[in-house]
């Protein structure tokens, strides 16, 4: 595997050498690694394990290139899946009529894992990361709680002493605890417009904001945020206390994602995206659409679903035009072309 940090092509045999003028620097690698969305790679891949002198290089050798020019490596893998490996493997099977024999599952097998592998990256290069949240906690918090475990008890308010009633300590505890809002409602106000992006966006979305509100009511049920609270408490800093219960949103938002996720968590979006014949496409909508019947008795917001219809539609829409004609495979045994057509 050959790597440089610039993006100007010398030629092979210079791949291995150092440019003074251009000040390139090349590297190489027996096994295919990343190291920086800056570099740009060229994977020789050997045909047979051992080169033949009495055949060219260039016949015994593939070449991949891995140049990222500052994308993601889950794009650059998609575009070889969607664009080379499944048009390729699929139209190889048809040709070969692979597909027509009586009992070679197996083909059809690969073709729907590698449908699979497509997705998955396409989910991961949409992945919509929610931040991750730090409650900074007080040293002498950490330390009553340290000692207490190590005496195999709760940590309790009488464990900080005078410190429990020190003005001064607990005006850092009230101030951490704002700090500690401050964070949480950077994962419970957020919100996304569910018109724009794609479908599979705004299904990550909601997915990946449960599982950060989780983390978080963890952190808000441990014992370094219990003690501070109780300290706080005892101190009569209510008005800290009440309003980390209230001003964090926490609960609310916890609602509201228990509210969309059966949704989003059973939505066929894989099946709608990877569809390569219009009958399973008709399928897949039938699936979301009775999903959303049975949403709207749990209230679900349908203003917000109102708008993610046509996001969904225009997903698949794109996706299919992404594998061109080639991902289109005959209707399924039994299957007219006049049913199919129906959706």
């Amino acid at each position: 595997m050959f790597e440089r940090q610039n993006y100007e092509w010398i030629g092979l045999i210079e791949l291995i050498s150092i440019s003074r003028s251009l000040q390139d620097l090349y590297s190489v690698s027996v096994n295919v690694h990343f190291s920086s969305p800056r570099v740009s790679s060229v994977v020789f891949v050997k045909r047979s394990p051992t080169l033949e002198a009495e055949k060219s290089v260039g016949a015994q050798v593939r070449v991949i290139s891995l140049a990222s020019d500052g994308s993601s490596p889950y794009e650059t893998l998609h575009s070889y899946v969607s664009s080379a490996v499944a048009p390729y493997f699929k139209s190889y099977v048809r040709e070969s009529g692979k597909a027509d024999r009586d009992g070679d599952k197996m083909a059809t097998s690969m073709e729907k894992k590698i449908a699979e592998l497509e997705m998955g990256l396409l989910h991961l290069q949409q992945n919509i990361d929610i931040p991750e949240i730090s409650l900074t906690v007080h040293p002498q918090i950490l330390q009553a709680i340290k000692t207490a475990e190590s005496e195999h008890r709760k940590p309790r308010v009488e464990d900080l002493r005078e410190r429990a009633e020190d003005s001064s300590f607990l005006n850092q505890l009230q101030h951490l605890v704002s700090k500690w809002i401050r964070e949480i409602q950077k994962v419970t106000k957020l919100d996304r417009d569910p018109s724009n992006g794609t479908a599979l966006q705004e299904i990550s979305f909601w997915l990946n904001l449960e599982r950060a509100l989780l983390r978080i009511q963890e952190k808000r049920e441990s014992s370094e945020v219990a003690l501070t609270l109780e300290i706080l408490k005892h101190g009569k800093r209510f008005h800290a206390t009440v309003s980390f219960d209230t001003d964090t949103g926490l609960k609310q938002a916890i609602s509201l994602v228990n509210d969309y996720n059966p949704l989003m968590k059973d939505f066929p979006i894989n099946d709608l995206l990877s569809a390569t014949e219009l009958d399973k496409i008709r399928i897949s909508v039938g699936k979301g659409l009775l999903l959303w019947k049975l949403c709207r008795i749990r209230l679900f917001d349908f203003c917000r679903f109102k708008p993610f219809s046509p996001t969904c539609a225009r997903s698949a829409t794109l996706s299919t035009r992404s594998r061109g004609p080639s991902a289109w495979s005959r209707p399924s045994p039994g299957t007219s072309p006049t049913s199919s057509s129906r959706c």
